[in-house]
């Protein structure tokens, strides 16, 4: 059963592989030579290597057989066949050098231009080159009664530069899948508009001007900011495809004069320069999402996720401005926890932390959206009530101290009653952050020294006993 699943996998490879190199044969290969313009294998097979380890190799290689004999013909048989197994050794051999390649950067991540620049050299245009001299090294080899049709250094540029291209395209693809879900872009008007323009920028550059086909550079910089990438690079793969088959079939490209190699060259850079677009897109949104992770790190409380000390006040200074330009009224209430000393030295500090969690959460509920509560520090927290006079914030705080007090909180396998002492300022014209805080410190200090559980008002020091 195992050897069944393995041999069914591999037979796998082998379709996929070959699939791909008769659509190169058939969209992308001049009419006449066997000299391609885009060889999409060259992009599957490291993939497979990097996903799946050495074991493709071998389906790889003989799928290449296949391809290179289909592909050889009108030669003497010794060398039809010793092209046909070099072809396959260099290509098999191409894909080995990528593969590695891939399993090194990609497994670490190319998240910096550097690591993408050695990417491509020892990825992609290192093993390109090698594969590039073995094929022409073929030509050469079935061409050696006829010299004068000899091109040998064009003949490698153009199987390198097929090569690499056929590796840009297709392996990016591939790997964008992975970052489906981290990535939370989806089909776009920008993506879709510029998907648009492209194409018509190419399809433009065949029936006008052929140089018309630079602006697709500047139309990739909306392809790959409105989408997922891996949209951007099924758009750069069908836009590319596109470009080659219409050179080919129905301008009929001859192979290895300027257009050829034009056509090559700027294929190569529009897919390398969109790849890299993308790196610096997902850069810049790393950096942004670290930067907020940060700030938010900054501005809240570890152990409730509250606005910290130095947040809150900042905020407190926001809404005291607001009070002065439109004389919404604006209450602050400062919260501290009763006895929470003995919850800590009869539970244990972690019970302690879970009673100031269940607070935040319980306060957080049982309040507006508008209002705003941070932990100063310890037990004691700030709560922001804009548009609220202090006689309405002390029946919000009454209705507070009501609930919290008679709901237990779940301590060490026993319910436990925790209550809180609140004292309450309301702003006035001319007040600062500094002296609203101690106004509300102020009553604070009385409701717990007159036996805590109580809601003290400001220049009120009444005992507030309704529960």
């Amino acid at each position: 059963m195992h050897w069944h699943k393995k041999t069914t996998t591999l037979l796998i490879f082998g379709g996929l592989y070959y699939f791909l190199a008769k659509i190169s044969l058939f969209f992308f290969t001049s009419s006449s030579n066997t000299l391609w313009l885009l060889w999409l294998p060259t992009g599957l097979g490291p993939y497979l290597y990097y996903r799946y380890g050495s074991r493709v190799l071998i389906s790889i290689f003989f799928s290449c057989l296949f391809i290179h004999y289909e592909t050889t013909f009108n030669y003497e048989k010794n060398l039809q066949l010793l092209n046909i197994l070099l072809n396959s050794i260099a290509e098999t051999f191409l894909v080995f050098l990528s593969g590695t390649a891939a399993c090194y950067f990609l497994s670490k991540g190319i998240e910096k231009p550097k690591q993408l620049f050695m990417a491509f050299i020892i990825g992609c245009f290192l093993p390109a080159s090698i594969y590039a001299v073995l094929m022409s090294l073929g030509v050469h080899l079935l061409n050696s009664n006829h010299p004068e049709t000899l091109d040998f250094i064009p003949t490698a540029i153009s199987y390198g530069l097929s090569s690499i291209l056929g590796v840009l395209l297709i392996i990016p693809l591939l790997v964008s899948i992975t970052r489906w879900e981290s990535e939370s872009e989806g089909i776009t008007l920008s993506w879709l508009v510029s998907t648009i323009v492209i194409l018509t920028i190419i399809l433009t550059s065949f029936c006008v001007v052929n140089w018309i086909i630079f602006l697709t550079i500047p139309a990739s910089i909306f392809l790959v900011y409105g989408s997922k990438s891996f949209f951007s690079y099924a758009s750069v793969f069908c836009s590319i495809s596109l470009y080659i088959a219409i050179a080919i079939d129905l301008h009929s490209v001859e192979s290895l004069n300027k257009e050829w190699f034009f056509i090559l060259s700027f294929s190569i850079s529009s897919s390398f320069s969109v790849i890299a677009l993308t790196l610096q897109k997902r850069i810049l949104k790393n950096e942004s999402t670290l930067r907020k992770e940060w700030q938010n790190r900054a501005n809240h409380d570890a152990l409730t996720g509250l606005m910290n000390r130095s947040a809150i006040v900042d905020c407190l200074q926001g809404h005291i401005e607001n009070f002065e330009e439109t004389n919404i009224p604006l209450s602050i209430s400062m919260i501290d926890i009763d006895h929470f000393k003995d919850v800590n030295d009869n539970f244990g500090h972690a019970a302690g932390d879970l009673v100031l969690q269940q607070l935040s959460h319980r306060i957080n509920s049982m309040t507006r959206k508008t209002d705003v509560l941070g932990r100063l520090g310890g037990e004691e927290f700030l709560l922001l009530l804009p548009g609220a006079n202090s006689e309405t914030a002390k029946r919000v705080l009454l209705n507070l101290n009501k609930s919290i007090g008679s709901n237990p909180f779940f301590l060490s396998e026993s319910d436990q009653y925790i209550t809180f002492s609140a004292g309450i300022a309301e702003a006035s014209y001319g007040c600062s952050v500094k002296s609203l805080l101690e106004e509300a410190d102020k009553n604070l200090y009385y409701a717990k020294r007159t036996g805590r559980n109580r809601v003290s008002l400001s220049n009120e020091h009444q005992l507030n006993d309704e529960q």
